[in-house]
């Protein structure tokens, strides 16, 4: 088991020294491949550390993506829903917004005009 984890060590190592990446940690990981005395808890617990680090970095970007997937759904919805111009204008007018901030908003409420202006004045 330690034989793997110090040959998985050593190709890190290798790979950040060839990459020019992450010197000091690929300095650390290889001190910790070849079992030097100088290897401390401190550098275990800097590998364990990182590991979960990326681990951390891997789910946040996982949550990212997941939330911009929902995001580009919700858009689709909204565009197939149809507003009338005349509410657009009379939104953008009455609330000083561009047309397409009182189409978006229309379209937020399901296109009725009543709960867009509803939700515009309590907001």
């Amino acid at each position: 088991m330690e034989d793997n984890v110090a040959k998985s060590l050593e190709r890190l190592s290798l790979n950040a020294t060839k990459t020019g990446e992450g010197k000091t940690e690929a300095r650390d990981l290889k001190k910790v491949s070849e079992g030097r005395n100088e290897t401390s808890e401190a550098d275990c617990a800097f590998l364990s550390d990182s590991s979960r680090l990326f681990q951390l970095i891997k789910v946040h970007k996982q949550r990212i993506k997941e939330k911009q997937e929902q995001k580009n759904l919700r858009e689709v919805e909204l565009a197939k829903i149809k507003v009338s111009e005349d509410h657009v204008n009379l939104i953008a007018r009455e609330f000083e917004l561009n047309n397409s901030q009182a189409s978006y908003q229309l379209k937020l409420q399901g296109g009725d005009l009543f709960k867009t202006m509803k939700a515009l004045l309590t907001d």
